[in-house]
């Protein structure tokens, strides 16, 4: 004789992720926030494109004009600062 059985099983993973914070108590979103301390000199930070710096100049309430690397060095110059140390012309 001779027949194989086959074993398929198959499922279906599905994950919802339900991240909708209705209270708005928080003050900062550090949604687009750039970790400063995993970078060591703006040339690193300017290597994440125009795009991504803006997103981490406005998360921390910072003007996000100019190209890259003026981006990057206002964003460095911030590291390591409380919000309220942040100089408010930056």
């Amino acid at each position: 004789g001779g027949g194989g059985g086959d074993d398929d099983d198959d499922r279906d993973v599905v994950r919802e992720t339900d991240e909708k914070n209705a209270d708005e108590t928080n003050e900062t979103t550090t949604g687009a926030a750039i970790d400063l301390s995993a970078f060591h000199s703006p040339e690193e930070l300017a290597a994440l494109g125009l795009d991504r710096l803006k997103e981490g100049l406005r998360a921390l309430d910072l003007k996000c004009g100019g190209d890259a690397t003026a981006r990057a060095k206002r964003l460095f110059s911030v590291k390591g600062l409380q919000p309220h140390e942040i100089d408010p012309r930056l």
